[in-house]
């Protein structure tokens, strides 16, 4: 009867000992960031208009450097090169100088 309860006692810290290692090394979501991306694809030299963008929300270790956040960052301006759909739009391909 010994040997049965040490059994179930030696399983049960065991079970206790690998959950803790396991959720130990859990790191929380990464905070979500306001993205910019195209609805469609739009040409290089084109104007951006508000209708052709939208915003989704991207975990902050997956954005692109530069990346667009904010509609008023390209509305109105001119691509430097084509912008494909659903695609993170870094700051360089837009022409922030022509509004």
């Amino acid at each position: 009867m010994k040997l049965v309860l040490v059994a179930i006692l030696s399983a049960t810290l065991g079970a206790g000992v690998t959950y803790a290692l396991v959720h130990k090394h859990e790191s929380p979501a990464p905070a979500l960031v306001p993205v910019v991306v195209p609805t469609q694809d739009i040409p290089s030299e084109e104007r951006v208009t508000a209708d052709e963008l939208r915003v989704i929300q991207v975990p902050e270790d997956q954005v692109v450097p530069n990346a667009v956040t904010d509609l008023s960052q390209v509305v109105g301006h001119q691509t430097f090169v084509p912008i494909y759909q659903n695609e993170q739009i870094p700051m360089n391909r837009i022409n922030s100088g022509v509004a």
